[in-house]
């Protein structure tokens, strides 16, 4: 995993590598990097998995999907702390890929009334929604409803790691070749 979004745009973002010694945080075959002991706090720097995408395939047996979503960017050229939330779609009508924070909250803060037959799995995020954030059932939603029994378009959960990363001119990729990395999704090699 070496890219994400940030404002609409792919920036270089490189985890420090994990260790023998080191707990790693990986989705598929997807490696982020070392996972710190730290907890997540306010004012940190934020990178949203997002369910469904198509920036990072997961294969298997129930395939998904999904983006990488800064908030920021560091302000520093040292590798900066950031705290991990899973950002899952849960509205079967919502067909944008989201690819900025702005998007992202917008999402949250719209709602929607579910039809009577609608399930979890019917959720566009479903896969991720079932593997990380444990929710299975209709039941499992609950803190999420709104006093009107709609629930969010999108739901945004921490998922309680914390990653140290570079990212956009920072990055250690950059560092070495001198210029950001400003290419389209369809461009992108793995």
């Amino acid at each position: 995993m070496k890219e994400a979004y940030f404002q609409g745009r792919i920036v270089p973002f490189e985890a420090e590598p994990d260790s023998l010694l080191s707990r790693s945080f990986v989705i598929g075959s997807w490696h982020f990097g070392r996972r710190l002991r730290d907890k997540p706090r306010d004012g940190r720097l934020n990178l949203y998995i997002t369910s469904p995408g198509s920036q990072y395939p997961v294969e298997g047996s129930s395939p998904f999907g999904f983006n990488c979503l800064l908030n920021a960017l560091p302000k520093t050229i040292s590798a900066s702390k950031y705290d991990v939330y899973w950002a899952v779609v849960l509205d079967p009508a919502f067909k944008k890929e989201i690819h900025s924070e702005r998007d992202l909250l917008l999402a949250t803060q719209a709602e929607f009334a579910p039809k009577k037959d609608y399930t979890v799995q019917g959720a566009p995020g479903y896969e991720l929604l079932r593997r990380y954030v444990r929710v299975a059932n209709l039941k499992d939603l609950k803190p999420y409803r709104r006093k009107s029994g709609a629930l969010p378009r999108v739901i945004i959960v921490p998922a309680r790691i914390v990653l140290k990363a570079s990212a956009g001119d920072s990055a250690p990729s950059q560092l070495s070749n001198g210029k950001a990395n400003e290419r389209s999704p369809a461009n992108r090699s793995q």
